[in-house]
This record gives structure tokens, sequence and C-alpha cells, in this order.
């Protein structure tokens, strides 16, 4: 075989090599994922749009210039081995792989661009090598888009399905928590924009993205919030059980002064027990604070709580004034018996036991001090027996000393 006849076989198998190569780069584009899902083109906007309709349009192109290759293989083959391979028919074969032999589809020229002598319909012929040079622009720009959206996807995807589970996340532990829900609203959002246009979804993930760590800090916040408000909640109930403890003081203390003291002055009524227990009392208060916190309203919960323990530290107050006062009098007779039996044992002590008119006077005393007692009668009976103590040690003092 001559040198020319070596030259066009080479061409030719290059051509078809070259058209092999175009084949299975287009099957390995459909079979693309990222290609499949921008051909679908479901809802695609954006910059993705602009990107990708143009691009996924040259497709067609790109089959054509394929079949118009397959077409030129077809032809070139037929000829070469059409009868006896000669120089002269070598040189042909040449002449059409590298030469002007393709003819493109005709084209309608507008009109804004014909001469009044210019055809409608023009045709057009290009060279094997010209029409690959052109169907690589043409694919370059479809396999670029379907790259970068497809990195896109591989980037973003993760990212917000990890903020969603995060947001969700955040959301049952503060459902109250407005951040939480702006941060929400705007991953949906940046979610249908990647889906429709990954190339232009990054500014609305960031977004978002920000929101959720506005939103983490928050929640962070109201988790703080919530300790404080648990301990205080815990306080709450040892503060009611000693407003409950108060009010049983107070309404035994009545009951002592009463059943101690004859007509006791001062008293005043027993705090009821419904403060507590009652609907609006402050038992029922707090459960409902409790509820506000089991909800995530943890804010309110705080808000009412403060409210809560001003309103209970009142209570509080009103019921040690109430206990003081009924437990004044019936304390005032123990104090006066106090001070009788002390008196009592500073005259055992100095000696005047056998003293009778001391006796009359601390029997008058301890008469007066029985239940129910008149304070101001007792309180007589007791400074008289002290006095009478102090005057008689006085007296036995002065003879000792002459």
């Amino acid at each position: 075989m001559s040198a020319v006849a070596r030259d066009a076989d080479r061409r030719l198998a290059a051509l078809r090599q070259a058209r092999d190569a175009v084949t299975t780069n287009l099957l390995d584009l459909e079979a693309d994922g990222a290609y499949s899902l921008l051909k679908a083109g479901n809802g695609l906007s954006g910059v993705t749009a602009g990107r990708a309709k143009p691009a996924l349009a040259g497709v067609v192109e790109l089959y054509d210039g394929l079949q118009l290759l397959d077409d030129l293989v077809d032809r070139a083959e037929a000829y070469r081995n059409d009868g006896r391979f000669t120089d002269d028919r070598a040189r042909q074969v040449i002449s059409m792989l590298e030469g002007q032999s393709i003819t493109l589809p005709p084209q309608v020229r507008p009109l804004a661009q014909r001469g009044l002598t210019d055809a409608a319909v023009t045709n057009t012929t290009i060279s094997a090598k010209d029409l690959l040079s052109a169907m690589e622009q043409t694919f370059a720009a479809v396999r670029d888009v379907v790259a970068a959206v497809d990195a896109a996807w591989n980037d973003l995807l993760p990212r917000v399905e990890q903020a969603d589970a995060e947001a969700l996340t955040l959301a049952s532990e503060a459902p109250a928590q407005t951040a939480v829900a702006g941060a929400r609203a705007a991953l949906r959002v940046a979610t249908d924009r990647i889906a429709q246009d990954p190339l232009g979804a990054a500014g609305e993930l960031a977004r978002a993205e920000a929101l959720l760590t506005s939103a983490r800090q928050a929640v962070a916040q109201v988790r703080a919030l919530r300790a404080r408000v648990q301990t205080e909640l815990a306080d709450a109930d040892a503060l009611v059980g000693r407003i409950a403890a108060g009010i049983d003081e107070g309404r035994v203390a009545l009951e002592d002064s009463r059943r101690t003291v004859a007509e006791p002055t001062g008293l005043l009524d027993p705090i009821d027990p419904t403060t507590l227990t009652a609907g609006s009392g402050l038992q029922a208060w707090l459960d409902r604070l409790r509820a506000l916190v089991a909800a995530g309203d943890v804010e309110r919960a705080a808000d009412g709580l403060a409210h809560w323990r001003n309103v209970a530290d009142q209570t509080l107050a009103a019921v040690q004034q109430v206990a003081t006062a009924n437990a004044a009098p019936a304390a005032r007779r123990r104090e006066l018996r106090g001070l009788l039996r002390a008196a009592r044992a500073k005259a055992v002590a100095a000696g005047q036991s056998d003293d009778l008119d001391l006796r009359e006077q601390e029997q008058a005393a301890r008469a007066a001090l029985a239940p129910p007692c008149d304070l101001a009668a007792a309180q007589r009976r007791v400074d008289d027996y002290l006095a009478a103590v102090r005057s008689k040690r006085t007296k036995r003092s002065k003879k000792e000393s002459v």
C-alpha cells in the first residue's frame, strides 16, 4: 500500500475514533443524573435557567453533528472500499475527510439580514475538523454547566439538610422562639431555591444559615433561662410551703391566744388557705407557669414567675404578720409566766421561800395567769410579786450590813 493510501486510512481511522468518542461522551452525558434533572427542566429559574437552557439546547446540535460525522464516515468508507484503493481514490478520501464536504442543514436567513438578491435559505458546507471544533465548544458549554450544577447541589443540599435538621431540633426545644421560626422559613425558601436555581442559591442558603446561627444563640439563651426558671420554680415550691406553714401557724396561734387569754387584742383573721389552692391561687398559678415551660414558652413563664414572686412575697408577709399578731397575746402570757418562775427562783435562792406574803402574792400571780387570763391583771400581779421580792431582798441586805 502506498504512502498516500496509508495516510488516507490513518485519517479515516482518526475520524472514526473521534466519532466514536463523541458517541460515548454523549451517552455518558445522557446518563448523568444532574444532566437528566436539568434536561427535565422542572421549575428551573434564575441564574441556572439563564445558563442551562441555552447550553442544553446545544445538545440537539451535538446529535445533529454526530449524524453528519456518521454520514461522512460512511461515505468515506464506502468510497474507500468501492474497488481497488488507488492513490487517486486515496486522495479523494483525504479530500472528503479534510475538505468542506459536510453540508449543514439549510438555514433561513432573517429578512433583516438579506440583500435584495440574497436567497432566503442558505446552504453551508463545513469540514469535519471545523464541525468537531464547533461541537467541542457546544459540548464544553453543556459539560461545564452540568458540572457546575452538580457541584452546587453536592455542596448546598447536605448543608441545607443539616441546617433543617438542626432547626427542627431547635424548634422542638423552643417552639415559641421567633428566631427559630424565622430560620426555618428562610431554610424552606433556600431549599426551593436550591432545587430550582442551584447556581444562584448560595446567597439564599448563607442568609438562612446566618439566621440559624442567630436562632441557635437565641435558643441557648432560652436554655439558660429555662435552667434559671426551673431553679426559681423549685424556690417557689419552697415559698408555697412556707406560706402554707405560716397560714397554719396563724390559725393555731389564734386558737392558742383565744384559749389562754381572755379577750385578747390585736388578733387578725387567718389567711384563707384557698389563697394557695383555688383556681386563681398561688399554687394553681404556679402550675400554669410550669405548663408554659413545658410548652417551650419560657420567656412568658419567666415574666409570669417574676409577677408571681411579687404576689407570693406580699402574701408571705401578710401571713407572717397574722401569725405574729395572733401569737402575741399567748406569747406575752408565756413571758409573764417565765418572769414569775425567775422571780420565784430568786426568792428561793434568797431564803424567802417561807415568806407568807411572797407566797400569797406568787399564788395570786399564778392564779391570774391561769387560762383564760386577763393579761392586764396578770401583768399587775406579776409586777407586784417582782416588786415584793426586790423589796424584801433590799431590806435583808440593809439588816445584814448593820
